[in-house]
């Protein structure tokens, strides 16, 4: 537990990076190879989300702890920086490679992907997410839990009692709420998949776990399962969920699978950066894991163009062919993007360097 701590006072969580390339080449993998043990794409983002829960809660919680109070306009500031310069730009090149390749666009998925609600497109239209801006739905779940998991934490900040039971009863609503949609209604599996109301409970896992590990909650149970042993133990249980989700399917996936994998990420992530310095978690921080973690937005918003212009150019083409240079656009492009998108807009240095512009531009 110690170790646990110590190492989560560190300005960078190398170990989250590792989780970052994990998730993205589940997604990635899945989408490009179709191979028969490739695990399904979801679980790629159900890593994502849990990740994106808690490591926003734990810097509102650590701006609150060191200033005494949260800044919405700040935080909403850092992710508008964070997302919408790369997300316009891959959206605009989708678009443009689609076209180019003599297909149609649904514009009704463009506005809705622009708007980011594309995930109540695309239940309530009934389709499945396109090649061109398909992604988009993923991002419109995590911008809606921007919006409103700030204004709760705010509130409940200051009662971590409260704030942890709320917490708890809106996870277990949701797995109640889940399977009564999916066996009781036989409601949609595009509403069970894309819905922000059927996947708050990945999120918030990831906020709850903020949460116990910033204010050293449950110290009992993270003693116990922060060792070497506990953490290959709840690998295996992960990998177990995925093979029997290809097994069973949708049944398994909604009723067991969307309520016991965010747990068991959450557990992971803590053993993970607990055991930095193990066999079993040291391969996290090598440098190709760090690699693709750092640059796992772009290679998420960009592999789906990527593809459609590997297919567009190499039509004909065998997988063995296909794949490499797919693969290579996709590099191409998330590192282009990360180093002259994504990299100056977060640091303000394109909008620094517009405002310069603009002032020399008018003479004042």
């Amino acid at each position: 537990m110690q170790s646990l701590q110590k190492n989560l006072l560190a300005k960078h969580l190398p170990a989250l990076d590792g989780f970052r390339a994990i998730a993205v080449l589940i997604v990635v993998a899945f989408h490009y190879c179709k191979l028969p043990f490739a695990p399904d794409g979801s679980h790629g983002v159900l890593i994502f989300f849990v990740l994106s829960g808690f490591l926003i809660t734990w810097l509102l919680l650590k701006e609150h702890d060191e200033c005494g109070e949260i800044s919405l306009r700040d935080f909403y500031m850092r992710r508008a920086r964070r997302i919408l310069p790369a997300f316009c730009v891959s959206s605009l090149l989708a678009i443009g490679i689609w076209i180019a390749c003599g297909n149609l666009i649904r514009w009704e998925e463009v506005v809705s992907a622009a708007a980011f609600v594309s995930n109540y497109y695309y239940i309530f239209s009934h389709q499945d997410s396109g090649k061109v801006l398909g992604i988009a739905w993923s991002l419109a779940v995590e911008e809606q839990f921007y919006v409103l998991w700030p204004l709760l934490l705010i509130t409940l900040v200051k009662k971590r009692r409260t704030l942890v039971l709320s917490l708890c009863a809106l996870i277990v609503g949701v797995w109640i709420y889940r399977p009564i949609l999916w066996f009781g209604f036989h409601d949609s599996w595009e509403h069970l998949l894309y819905g922000f109301d059927t996947r708050l409970d990945h999120l918030m896992i990831g906020c709850l776990g903020a949460i116990l590990l910033r204010y050293n909650m449950l110290r009992g149970f993270w003693n116990r399962i922060v060792n070497p042993a506990a953490m290959l133990a709840v690998a295996g249980l992960f990998i177990g969920c995925m093979a029997l989700d290809d097994r069973f399917g949708l049944d398994f996936r909604f009723g067991v699978g969307f309520m016991v994998e965010p747990i068991l990420v959450m557990i992971l992530m803590a053993q993970a950066i607990a055991l930095t310095r193990s066999p079993v978690a040291a391969w996290l921080n090598f440098r190709p894991a760090q690699f693709l973690g750092k640059l796992s937005y772009s290679l998420y918003l960009y592999h789906p163009p990527a593809l459609v212009l590997t297919m567009g150019l190499l039509p004909a083409a065998r997988l063995r062919v296909t794949m490499p240079f797919a693969i290579l656009l996709l590099l191409s492009f998330a590192m282009a993007s990360f180093h002259y998108v994504e990299e100056p807009w977060r640091e303000g240095r394109f909008t620094a360097g517009l405002a310069t512009r603009v002032k020399n531009a008018f003479g004042y």
